[in-house]
């Protein structure tokens, strides 16, 4: 579908091409209508790299929770939207730029004795920061109570949010799989707006 949109607009900016020498339509116009055509055209491509970015991290994601040995979990991670305070009839005017709490959600897929089961953790926090500090006392938490359900290694997952891959996060999954004894055999990232379905479904349970 987008070849056959992308093929169209070629084929659109020639004609106005051949408009111009024919003097049908002005010089000022085709140019206007060419920089807006290309425009879009560079948008086209933009959506047809992220589309190929979101099919290879589905696929990723796929193969791991696929190739987990027992004993070993996928864990999707994600901030869920801000839990704010509401009045039982509001208007647009008082919802909009309301401070919340945060909260996050822990998806975890994990293979016990042959079999497939799904657990979900979600942590309210009282302040309304989204950051590093915030992640890996969480994660800390996550793997304490993974350690307890006898899981002995994990796949973490997140969107490329500043709170998953900024250092302080990274820096300390080492020192929290050496404490709980639970292993972290992969970290990796999804792409925007997509991979995070499972942490959305329990975020609409809540």
């Amino acid at each position: 579908m987008m070849d056959t949109c992308f093929n169209e607009i070629k084929s659109l900016i020639e004609s106005l091409n051949h408009s111009m020498k024919d003097g049908d339509v002005s010089k000022k116009t085709v140019n206007e209508m060419k920089i807006r055509m290309e425009h879009n055209v560079e948008k086209i491509m933009d959506m047809k790299k992220h589309l190929v970015r979101a099919g290879y991290t589905d696929l990723e994601r796929t193969r791991l929770i696929n190739e987990l040995n027992d004993g070993e979990a996928f864990v999707t991670m994600d901030f869920a939207q801000k839990y704010l305070p509401m009045y039982k009839w509001e208007s647009q005017r008082k919802y909009f730029g309301k401070l919340g709490m945060s909260w996050h959600i822990f998806h975890v897929i994990a293979k016990i004795n042959g079999t497939y089961v799904q657990h979900s953790m979600v942590h309210v926090l009282r302040t309304k920061k989204q950051d590093n500090h915030s992640v890996v006392q969480m994660l800390d938490q996550v793997l304490r109570e993974l350690q307890l359900m006898n899981i002995t290694g994990v796949h973490l997952r997140a969107d490329n949010a500043g709170a998953y891959h900024s250092l302080g996060t990274i820096a300390s999954i080492p020192h929290l799989s050496d404490k709980h004894k639970v292993k972290v055999l992969s970290l990796s990232f999804s792409e925007a707006q997509n991979g995070k379905s499972s942490c959305d479904r329990v975020a609409a349970q809540v």
